[in-house]
Order: structure tokens, then C-alpha cells, then sequence
């Protein structure tokens, strides 16, 4: 199994986990998959969150598609981040923070809506219509983990917050902001959504 990522840290964590999950057959390379060489084809090529941050999607779509044996098997994952699906009632500071997050994602990355687009970019790529599901997280009450997750989310991306032309909103300590979000969500008996992930996969096509 190899594991490509162009951040080292992210590698770092991946082979860490691995490491101490007992597993020693993972090979991990700080590499650009549209320029990686490998030494035969591959069963699987399998990305998680990495066709958003990609300035030609279309173009590792493609490479995946070259580097897999006929049969062979490519699949990815990943959010649609142009839109929050509404929870309900109407939760105000719940609805900023989701606001601000899409608004970071709008700015920041080429195609926020990449889940969305993983049908027709896997398609154009040369591959038999994909089997996609899309699904989001739905949530709420006085113990939900979503609270914290939005609340850390939004706090790991206002540091670029100024660079893009946007204005981080006031409080943004983690620990208050998630009892904010929590406490609004509780009161109100609001449920909230995530934004909708996408996962899409197919086999490639025999040559012939």
C-alpha cells in the first residue's frame, strides 16, 4: 500500500497511526500524484478530501485512472462545501459560523462544491458511470460532538480569515463558542446539519 499527501505533517499523523495500529506494509512519500511514477499498477487508488484543494481535479482524476489496472478500482470522498444544509429552527450563531465556513471555502479553494461535481468529473475522466452516495450529519441535544467540530473548524480557519477579505466574528475562544452553539441548539431544541459529503467510486473499463 503506498500513501501519497503533499503535506508532511499530514503524512506524519497518517504514519503514526498506522505504526501503532500494528501495520508495517503502508509506504508513505511526500509526492504529487500527477507526477508519481509507480513501479506497476495499482488496485485501488482511493482520496479523501483532496480533489478541493486541487487546481486541476479533472487532471488527478485522469492519472488515477492511469495508474489502476483494468478492473481496478478508484473511489473518493468529498464535501460539497458551498452550501450548509439548514437545521431547524432558526439558530442564529449556528447559522453564522456555518456562513463564515462556507464563505472561508467560497474564497479559499477552487471548487467548494467538489462533492457535487464527483459524478460528472469522474465521468469525464474516462470512467463508467460512478456509484455515489451523498450524506450529512444530522444533530443536536446537550452531548452532540457537532458543536465542538464547528466551533474548531471555524477557529482552525480565521487565521486566514484577513488574507481572504473576510472578518473573523467576535469570541471566537473554542471552548465558549462551542458552549454558545450548544446552549442556542438546546434551548431552541434545534437540530443541525453538516455539510454533505459525497462518496463516489467505480471500476475502470477493460481497454478492449
Amino acid at each position: 500500500m503506498h500513501c501519497l499527501d503533499l503535506d508532511p505533517a499530514a503524512l506524519e499523523i497518517a504514519e503514526r497511526r498506522v505504526r501503532s495500529a500494528g501495520h508495517d506494509h503502508v509506504k508513505f512519500e511526500q509526492a504529487d500524484i500527477t507526477e508519481h511514477v509507480p513501479a506497476g499498477s495499482y488496485d485501488a487508488v482511493i482520496g479523501r478530501h483532496i480533489l478541493i484543494h486541487t487546481p486541476d481535479a479533472q487532471a488527478v482524476l485522469r492519472k488515477a485512472v492511469s495508474i489502476v489496472h483494468d478492473g481496478g478500482v478508484i473511489a473518493f470522498q468529498e464535501y460539497d462545501l458551498s452550501w450548509f444544509p439548514r437545521g431547524h429552527p432558526e439558530l442564529p450563531l449556528m447559522f453564522q459560523v456555518e456562513e463564515l465556513i462556507v464563505e472561508f471555502f467560497r474564497r479559499a479553494v477552487p471548487k467548494p462544491n467538489m462533492g457535487t461535481q464527483l459524478f460528472y468529473l469522474m465521468r469525464e475522466a474516462g470512467l463508467p458511470p460512478p456509484e455515489c452516495r451523498a450524506e450529512s450529519i444530522m444533530d443536536g441535544g446537550p452531548h452532540s460532538l457537532i458543536y465542538e467540530w464547528l466551533a474548531e473548524t471555524l477557529i482552525t480557519l480565521s487565521p486566514r480569515f484577513q488574507a481572504l477579505g473576510m472578518t473573523a466574528m467576535a469570541d471566537m475562544d473554542s471552548a465558549t463558542l462551542t458552549q454558545r452553539l450548544r446552549q442556542e441548539a438546546v434551548d431552541k431544541g434545534g437540530v443541525i446539519m453538516s455539510p454533505i459529503m459525497v462518496g463516489a467510486f467505480a471500476r475502470k473499463r477493460n481497454a478492449t
